[in-house]
C-alpha cells in the first residue's frame, strides 16, 4: 500500500488582517489524510527568506552549509513533496510578491515532475483570477504541472468564515481541485517508480 502523499502548500500574502488565512484553514481541513508542510512567507520572512539576495541553488555544493538552515530543510520539504498547493491573493492584477519571492529561494529541480493546485481568492468580485493566471505561467516555468482544476474565490469574507468553513460553492470547487491534484500525484509517482525521470 502506498504512503500519504506529501503535500507543499505556499501561501504568499504578508499584509497584516490577510483573508488568507481563513483560506489556508479550509486546505488544511481538505488535507487532513496527507502529510502536509506549510510554507508561509510571513512567518519565513525573519528565517532565511528575506526579498531574494541569494537562492538556494546559487550556493555551491562545497558551501551549502552556509546557507540558512530554514532554507536547506524547507528545500528538503519541497523536494520530499508529491504535489503543490498555491494560496494566492491578489495584489494590483497579480500575485503577492511575497509569493513570488518564495518560490524564487528553491531550485527548479525542488519542483519539477509534479503536479500543483491554485487557489486564488480576493474581497472583490474576480477572486484573484488574474493572479491565478500570472502564477500558472510562473509553474510551468520552474517545472510543476499545474492543474487544470484550480478554486477562485471572490467576495472571500463571505465565501469563508474566519475558521476556513466555506459556503457550499467554493467547498466543492476546493473537493475538485485536491481530487484532481490527488490523481495526478499518485499518476507521477507510479511512473517515476516505473521507469524514473527522462533525461
Amino acid at each position: 500500500m502506498m504512503s500519504a502523499l506529501k503535500v507543499a502548500v505556499f501561501m504568499g500574502s504578508l499584509r497584516e488582517g490577510r483573508n488568507g488565512e481563513r483560506v489556508l484553514k479550509m486546505v488544511l481541513n481538505e488535507l487532513l489524510n496527507y502529510e502536509v508542510t506549510v510554507l508561509d512567507a510571513r512567518e519565513l520572512e525573519g528565517m532565511g527568506f528575506p526579498l531574494l539576495k541569494k537562492p538556494l541553488h546559487f550556493y555551491k555544493e562545497d558551501s551549502l552549509s552556509e546557507a540558512p538552515a530554514e532554507l536547506r530543510r524547507l528545500n528538503e520539504k519541497v523536494k520530499e513533496a508529491d504535489a503543490f498547493v498555491f494560496i494566492t491573493a491578489e495584489y494590483n492584477a497579480t500575485c503577492p510578491p511575497g509569493l513570488f519571492n518564495l518560490i524564487d529561494h528553491f531550485p527548479l529541480k525542488s519542483f519539477a515532475f509534479k503536479p500543483s493546485s491554485i487557489i486564488a481568492y480576493s474581497v472583490g468580485p474576480f477572486g484573484g483570477i488574474r493572479a491565478a493566471t500570472a502564477l500558472r505561467s510562473v509553474l510551468s516555468e520552474i517545472g510543476t504541472i499545474s492543474s487544470q482544476a484550480q478554486c477562485i474565490i471572490p467576495s472571500v469574507t463571505t465565501a469563508l468564515s474566519a475558521d476556513g468553513t466555506p459556503i457550499e460553492k467554493v467547498k466543492k470547487k476546493v473537493e475538485s481541485v485536491i481530487k484532481y491534484l490527488e490523481w495526478y500525484a499518485e499518476a507521477i509517482r507510479d511512473k517515476k517508480a516505473k521507469t524514473g525521470l527522462p533525461e
